[in-house]
């Protein structure tokens, strides 16, 4: 029981604390950055992360996880690799490593101007709170999910933690076999 309402003290603290962060995030959403137009993707015609790696969004702007795989990949080298050597290839794996390099470098100063204007507004101490919030929200539905129950109500409590938490299929899997243990045989 006392784990049941543990567990919804820290259901009501982890709605806070996403709310609050939402709150500080749609306050300075407005005064961030917009990224420089060598974040923007350029299509076919040019090295883009969109024609060159997999698994882009398609969005307009290129995404960090773009940034990330760019970085990951060095599209030049990688570009001479597959081709072999010859003028033309070295040509285009230099103009590939030269976008590569402009868009990890605007990314960069797009980064470092976002997070000044998140910091100022306290958006980093919030996803803490809301990242500890639901830390502890796992943590307590993990303690109720191995608990033994030996009531309806024990069970509900494992249900709501377990909903809540998503701790996965398996887990709801085995209350379900729980469950099944409670009732009369047939």
């Amino acid at each position: 029981m006392q784990l049941s309402r543990d567990f919804e003290a820290a259901r009501t603290r982890e709605i806070a604390a996403e709310a609050a962060w939402e709150a500080i995030y749609r306050r300075c959403r407005p005064r961030r950055p917009i990224p420089s137009d060598a974040l923007r993707h350029r299509g076919w015609g040019d090295f883009d992360a969109g024609a060159s790696l997999p698994g882009t969004t398609g969005s307009v702007w290129i995404t960090d996880e773009e940034v990330a795989d760019i970085q990951a990949e060095l599209p030049g080298p990688r570009y001479l690799a597959k081709c072999g050597p010859s003028a033309i290839a070295e040509k285009h794996a230099a103009e590939m490593q030269a976008r590569a390099d402009e868009i990890v470098a605007a990314h960069r100063a797009w980064e470092a101007e976002r997070i000044v204007v998140e910091e100022a507004a306290g958006l980093p101490e919030a996803e803490a709170e809301w990242d500890a919030a639901r830390d502890a929200v796992v943590e307590i539905a993990t303690a109720i999910r191995e608990a033994p129950a030996t009531t309806l109500e024990g069970y509900a409590a494992k249900a709501r933690a377990l909903i809540a938490a998503a701790l996965g299929d398996e887990d709801c899997r085995e209350l379900v076999e729980e469950l099944a243990a409670f009732a009369p045989p047939a």
